[in-house]
């Protein structure tokens, strides 16, 4: 017995019923010459069976049943587990999930702490090595394939951080990675929403030279802008792909690998209202072709504001990508330390924050007479005679960012031992007069 979908089958039964439906289509209406794969550059506006379909009505077939996204229904995060180190960030998915399933499904976690994105086995992507901790490898549905373990995608329920007015500005963002044995045909979709009058905005790869493309239309429905970058993407590697919509500038930018490849003018008249949440790995266009990617993303981000090319060049980071989170101030902890009575101390905190801002230094804990500096994070003073008295010490050293308001420690014990030199003259001391 073979398992087609999660649901068993037998094969001989598939293909009766497969023979069966091309008997149906071929005689069918007519249809002009072609096929499927011949679909306009625009996943909204495409082709079904080579009909040409507006609105994403199929010929024939009067109102389509909207294709609804696997969680429309599922749970959403609530607690943010990201201070993400660019302001605006609305849904961040870095894709370091394990892959093990719960009633059949896998989750992946928002980290701004909306909704969570969610696959049904067998088709979600598999989990695999990223440009940053894990990722996860999407495979396109192969309409031939008499056991289809595919398509590969991830649904994320609509939330209202995904819908902007016509000020608003936002950017899609994520790392990708394109077998050089395949290519964009057809386009392929990393990130894509869609809304109420053929709203659209997809981030991927375009079919052709297989470049980077962004492509925004809003809720009119009227005129797709696109802009297109100028760097292959199936060769194999990891690249940074960002997709900007500047709503000031009136300006669509396209990044690739910290650079910004092309701008083009993009006047709107309208908002962007979601509809059918977010797709990762395809785009839910409502009907097939859903534009299936071939390949590996990692670090899935968007936001409401538009990413400069300081941001971008930041989490590029020479190639070496890096956690959209910022920890905070990171202080290096000086490891446990013993000093004698009476020693001069002068040791050196070490700290250090991805983001701008001035670091305050604190360190509760410290023997009598030792103090930090507020803002050098020099830990200074000498010990007194009887400092082992209260040995050891616990001492939390803390370093606050007074701009962004995050803090970071570090906690370490300090022993103080006798110091022989000390109890010579631990006695009564007698005043000394000069005559």
């Amino acid at each position: 017995m073979n398992y087609i979908k999660g649901n068993p089958i037998y094969r001989s039964s598939l293909y009766i019923f497969l023979f069966a439906f091309g008997i149906v289509l071929a005689t069918g209406p007519a249809r002009a010459e072609g096929n499927r794969s011949a679909q306009s550059a625009d996943p909204v506006k495409q082709t079904w069976f080579s009909h040409q379909i507006d609105e994403m009505t199929p010929p024939g077939s009067g109102e389509l049943e909207e294709y609804q996204p696997e969680n429309s229904d599922a749970e959403t995060g609530a607690i943010a587990v990201c201070n993400p180190d660019i302001p605006n960030m609305v849904g961040y998915w870095p894709l370091d999930d394990q892959d093990t399933p719960v009633n059949n499904k896998l989750t992946f976690v928002n980290y701004m702490g909306t909704s969570n994105g969610t696959c049904t086995i067998p088709g979600c992507p598999t989990r695999s090595t990223g440009k940053v901790n894990g990722a996860y490898t999407f495979l396109p549905y192969d309409p031939y394939d008499l056991d289809p373990d595919l398509p590969d995608k991830i649904d994320v329920a609509k939330f209202p951080a995904l819908e902007w007015a016509n000020a608003d500005s936002f950017s899609f963002e994520t790392w990708v990675k394109i077998p050089a044995s395949t290519n964009c045909s057809g386009n392929k979709v990393f990130i894509g929403e869609r809304g109420g009058g053929v709203m659209s905005i997809w981030l991927g790869c375009a079919g052709g030279a297989n470049h980077a493309r962004f492509s925004v239309r809003d809720n009119t429905g009227v005129g797709t802008i696109s802009v297109e970058g100028t760097t292959a993407l199936n060769d194999g590697d990891w690249h940074h792909v960002v997709g900007v919509r500047d709503a000031a500038a009136d300006k669509l930018h396209i990044y690739v690998d910290g650079s910004l490849e092309k701008s083009v003018n993009a006047l709107f008249t309208a908002g962007f209202k979601n509809s059918a949440g977010l797709g990762i790995g395809y785009f839910n266009t409502g009907f097939p072709p859903f534009y299936y990617l071939h390949g590996t993303l990692d670090e899935v981000a968007v936001y409401q504001r538009a990413l400069t090319l300081a941001n971008v060049k930041a989490h590029y980071n020479g190639g070496d990508g890096k956690s959209y989170c910022s920890p905070g101030p990171v202080v290096t902890n000086p490891g446990n330390r013993t000093n004698k009575e009476n020693d001069v101390v002068s040791l050196q905190i070490q700290a250090n924050d991805q983001e701008d801002g001035t670091l305050n230094f604190s360190a509760p804990g410290l023997p009598p007479t030792l103090g930090i500096g507020k803002l050098s994070g020099l830990i200074s003073g000498q010990l007194t005679c009887s400092a082992s008295t209260g040995s050891p010490y616990s001492v939390t050293v803390t370093a606050k960012n007074i701009t962004t308001g995050k803090s970071g420690s570090a906690a370490f014990s300090w022993t103080v031992t006798d110091n022989p030199a000390c109890d010579a003259f631990s006695g009564v001391f007698l005043p000394i007069t000069i005559r």
